[in-house]
């Protein structure tokens, strides 16, 4: 059997540097599309939700920092459904998305189509702007802005190798089981800060119902479990052996994440059930409750 050289890309079609300029200028895309949506559509609606006070006529502080929460909300409303849409189209129509045991099935040579490579462009530029975002984000805990940071870097550095090393079909199903829960999050504070308490209860539970399966479930035992077993070629775990312990590691890092957060979730949950409500969201909190990010 021919020997492989793992120094060098081993995707189809790798092009360098242009596919990693592809990533930088989908980051400018990222943040023209803020941008853009921020002034003509999410601004005038945190005006509506939010109004100024009519005896003054200006905005407060207090003011201020709601809209902003609603600002945020609204953004990554838009950007996950982006990626979980386009995520959940490219799984429906591949035939080893429920099957461990073919994603590495043939590989190197596994065929990556166009758009599943537009896919991990938009995906890395989306995890690198949100990092760029994280300084200008309503207030927020010290160690929740650590642990938002050691997911979106662990999720960019597994992304950005199964790409490089032509592991790709477990990387897809990574990001979108990352990326499908969140929308309803965003929908649930959205709908809480226009003042559907009901509403935002239903949409908060079904973030939390599916977060806890994807995250908690599928993932651990579906993918990172996966990994020692299905990740061979040649009697040899891939993409090397070095690789595959630091892919496994990156893993186990954010099912941890992912642990911490599932509790959060679970005593929202609970705050919900006692305060018949939820208030907000769960990945940001203190020591004695749970609030908003």
């Amino acid at each position: 059997m021919d020997s492989i050289d793992f120094s060098k890309p081993l995707t189809k079609g790798f092009a360098y540097p242009q596919d990693i300029y592809a990533v930088f200028y989908a980051v400018g895309g990222w943040a023209t599309l803020h941008l853009a949506l921020h002034y003509l559509t999410i601004k005038p609606l945190g005006q509506i939700v939010y109004p100024a006070s009519k005896k003054s006529g200006a905005d407060s502080l207090d003011l201020i920092a709601k809209r902003a929460k609603l600002y945020q909300a609204a953004w990554k409303l838009v950007f996950f459904s982006i990626l979980s849409g386009l995520g959940m189209y490219i799984l429906y129509f591949e035939s080893w998305t429920f099957h461990p045991d073919q994603y590495f099935k043939g590989w190197p040579n596994q065929d990556m189509s166009d758009l599943m490579r537009f896919y991990y462009t938009i995906e890395l530029a989306g995890y690198m702007y949100s990092i760029v975002l994280m300084p200008f984000e309503p207030k927020q805990y010290a160690k929740d802005v650590i642990a938002m940071l050691i997911h979106h870097t662990s999720t960019i550095l597994l992304l950005g190798f199964s790409y490089y090393y032509s592991c790709h079909r477990i990387g897809i199903v990574i990001a979108a089981l990352h990326d499908i829960s969140d929308p309803f999050m965003e929908l649930a504070k959205l709908v809480l800060y226009a003042g559907y308490h009901k509403m935002a209860d239903v949409f908060f539970a079904i973030f939390a119902l599916s977060f806890i399966i994807t995250r908690n479930f599928v993932f651990p035992y579906y993918i990172v479990m996966s990994i020692p077993i299905h990740a061979v070629y040649a009697g040899v775990p891939v993409p090397t052996k070095n690789l595959n312990y630091a892919f496994q590691a990156f893993l186990w890092t954010l099912e941890v994440l992912h642990l911490y957060w599932g509790f959060l979730i679970l005593k929202m949950v609970k705050r919900a059930i006692v305060a018949s409500g939820v208030e907000d969201d769960i990945r940001n909190v203190d020591e004695d409750k749970v609030k908003v990010e």
